[in-house]
């Protein structure tokens, strides 16, 4: 199984309060599908086999006075749930258990960036959710709330099967 990276860069303001959140994969905008922004995973696009995975690096980059990092806790850092379309609402932790095709499988020590890994073994939509905590915090305490950002996937294939004897 081959690992082919992709780096997004997760961008964070605080604006009146409220924190507003982009994405950018090599210095473009993530593009959008019915209003809401859309990573697509396709695996014939780099040749990728069936067993190979996308390694995804979400790294955060805030602006000055928004103060966040993603949690420490790899199973709240980032909650997915396989949906039919897009809009979808946001996977919550009661609806959702961690995905064995599309999960978090690192928070690093200053907790800007998480690596992810989607092994994109089937057609479909994934709503997911990053989940940010207050800079200095590892995990919000019971009764806080994360501070989040919802975006989408698309994973366009399973991949390259290869066969032997003229497979």
């Amino acid at each position: 199984m081959a690992r082919y990276p992709r780096h997004i860069d997760i961008h964070a303001e605080l604006v009146g309060g409220k924190v507003n959140f982009s994405m950018e994969e090599d210095s473009k905008p993530v593009g959008k599908k019915n209003g809401v922004e859309c990573l697509v995973f396709d695996k014939t696009e780099k040749g990728m086999k069936k067993d190979d995975v996308h390694e995804v690096h979400f790294q955060l980059r805030t602006k000055k006075g928004c103060d966040i990092a993603f949690t420490k806790n790899t199973r709240n850092a980032m909650w997915v749930e396989k949906v039919d379309s897009i809009p979808n609402p946001c996977p919550c932790p009661d609806e959702c258990d961690p995905d064995p095709d599309f999960y978090v499988e690192d928070v690093n020590e200053a907790q800007k960036r998480i690596t992810v890994i989607n092994k994109n073994m089937e057609i479909g939509y994934y709503a997911f959710r990053l989940n940010f905590v207050p800079e200095g915090s590892d995990d919000i305490v019971a009764g806080d709330h994360y501070i989040s950002y919802d975006p989408i996937t698309q994973n366009q294939n399973g991949g390259i099967l290869i066969g032997i004897d003229n497979g």
